[in-house]
């Protein structure tokens, strides 16, 4: 995460409220089927977890259940006593790490193609 600071600074001033950015409230329903603010928060969150390189990782808990674990673990430096703080449902954090897979293989693939056109481009030389 850079450019968010360093250290401590990090860990008491930006995870926090990161945390609260990251945390959409929308029901648990198909994407065509979420308002269009809850589309737009949707989004955003999507937006900020694919440049921050942030995702939800599909974990086996200790009780045998699958948990979506924020990686890096955020949520981990994210608890103080005596404040609950925010979380996502199951379904919720399955959607954004759907979205967020989604957002980094449409963000890669312009890169590929560059490539691909700029090697071809080296193997034949126009005559």
């Amino acid at each position: 995460m850079n450019g968010l600071g360093q250290g401590h600074v990090v860990l008491v001033d930006t995870v926090p409220l990161l945390k609260r950015i990251l945390s959409p409230q929308f029901r648990s329903v198909a994407v065509q089927l979420l308002s269009q603010r809850e589309r737009d928060d949707l989004y955003h969150t999507v937006t900020v977890m694919a440049d921050l390189g942030l995702t939800y990782t599909q974990v086996k808990a200790a009780e045998g259940s699958y948990v979506y674990q924020m990686e890096p673990d955020l949520d981990a430096l994210a608890q103080f006593p005596g404040y609950p703080g925010i979380a996502l449902n199951y379904f919720s954090r399955q959607l954004v790490a759907r979205e967020v897979e989604l957002e980094r293989i449409r963000r890669s693939t312009p890169r590929l193609a560059a490539e691909t056109n700029g090697k071809s481009a080296t193997k034949n030389p126009p005559a």
